[in-house]
């Protein structure tokens, strides 16, 4: 988090799972409160629960169309 320095990740949802995926949302807090950035991040774990892979989108949630 070199580009945010003072900045921490909180997580906004519970971690959601299936099978061997998960998701959940995150945002990023500066130490002044502000949140510059928020996200959700899907992923893939492995047998023993390790993560195997991570995708994440950058940005608030759609709207629903």
């Amino acid at each position: 988090m070199a580009g945010f320095p003072g900045g921490r990740i909180e997580l906004t949802s519970g971690v959601d799972a299936h099978h061997d995926r998960i998701r959940f949302a995150w945002r990023m807090v500066m130490a002044d409160g502000t949140v510059p950035i928020q996200g959700i991040d899907c992923g893939r774990v492995d047998a023993d629960g390790r993560l195997m892979e991570i995708i994440g989108f950058f940005g608030a949630q759609p709207p629903e169309v």
